[in-house]
Order: structure tokens, then C-alpha cells, then sequence
């Protein structure tokens, strides 16, 4: 873990400690065989290189971080990356000043890069 026991886990999107947090009525644990099975139902596949694709085309995460915002905030991204990775899935980090960061948080239009490229943002965690 990159802070060790300073993070307390949750298990959606709000933190445990926000006033506005519901606990899910169920909870599922981290099940990397469980997810792959689910991926190959769907239809997805993993070519020689062990790259996840959909009808050809391989899964992009484009992962958006603030430089310097939240603590160690570049160190989880790369562990978000290495995590998805795993997976088959590859995660292309945009490292940002906070405005920078905000305005990628704010764009609603959908990503015309590449087909199967989804962007995911760090907006906030907290520290014990």
C-alpha cells in the first residue's frame, strides 16, 4: 500500500466519513479470476501480450490526477495503474495542475480519441 494504514478503504464513491455516505447493501471483495471470467462473458478477450480487447480494439483507461493536491497523489495513480494492468487493461496517466485537473473534471464531452477509452478521475480520498 502507498500510505499503508493512513487510507481508510470504502467501498463506493463518497468516504465513509462524509455525511452523505450509504453503505452498500452488499459488498463484494477483489476477485481478479471472478473479473476475467466476467470480461470473456461479455465478449472481451486478451490478444498474445495479455492486452484486454473488445472486437480488436484494446481497453484504455485515460487516468487523470492533480500534481500535488492530495498526498501521494502520482504514486496511487501509478498503483491504479499497476493494478488495472493486471487485468490486461492499460492506463495512460495525464499528471495536471489543479486548474488544469479541474477543467478535465468539468469537459461532459465523450472522449474522441479512440474507441474503448474511458477516462476516470482522482478527485479525492481520505487520510486517517
Amino acid at each position: 500500500a502507498v500510505l499503508g494504514d493512513a487510507v481508510m478503504g470504502t467501498d463506493g464513491v463518497l468516504p465513509m466519513v462524509s455525511w452523505a455516505y450509504h453503505s452498500p447493501s452488499t459488498e463484494y471483495e477483489y476477485d481478479g479470476d471472478k473479473a476475467k471470467a466476467i470480461l470473456e462473458e461479455a465478449g472481451w478477450e486478451w490478444d498474445s501480450q495479455g492486452r484486454l480487447l473488445y472486437e480488436g480494439t484494446p481497453l484504455v483507461l485515460d487516468l487523470f490526477t492533480p500534481d500535488g493536491r492530495y498526498p501521494m497523489d502520482k504514486e496511487i495513480a501509478a498503483v491504479i495503474q499497476q493494478s488495472v494492468a493486471d487485468l490486461g487493461i492499460t492506463a495512460e496517466i495525464s499528471v495536471m495542475e489543479w486548474g488544469a485537473f479541474l477543467s478535465a473534471v468539468i469537459e461532459t464531452r465523450p472522449n474522441q480519441r479512440l474507441p474503448n477509452t474511458y477516462k476516470i478521475r482522482i478527485i479525492k480520498y481520505d487520510i486517517r
